[in-house]
């Protein structure tokens, strides 16, 4: 939980590679409830705002995201979504 708290980045194997995840924040939870209430592809929103490089920066925007493999990026947005239950039980 502690990392949850600092928001330290989340290193995950997904589909034989390592990804690091941001944690979210206030201000990306807002967005993204921002981007629902907008009725923009959540999962699409999730990897775009949360898939990182080594050096922090974002991996992908929005539009490069819709333009991955569907199942992918559903499946890790599953991954991305725990993310937010961190620290609530």
């Amino acid at each position: 939980m502690i990392d949850a708290l600092t928001a330290k980045p989340l290193e995950i194997d997904f589909r034989g590679h390592r990804i690091l995840l941001r944690r979210p924040t206030v201000a990306v939870l807002i967005a993204m409830l921002d981007a629902e209430s907008r009725g923009q592809n959540m999962p699409a929103a999730y990897v775009a705002a949360h898939v990182i490089d080594a050096q922090g920066e974002r991996v992908y925007t929005y539009e490069t995201a819709l333009h991955l493999s569907a199942p992918a990026v559903v499946a890790l947005s599953r991954e991305i979504e725990k993310l937010y239950g961190e620290g609530l039980d």
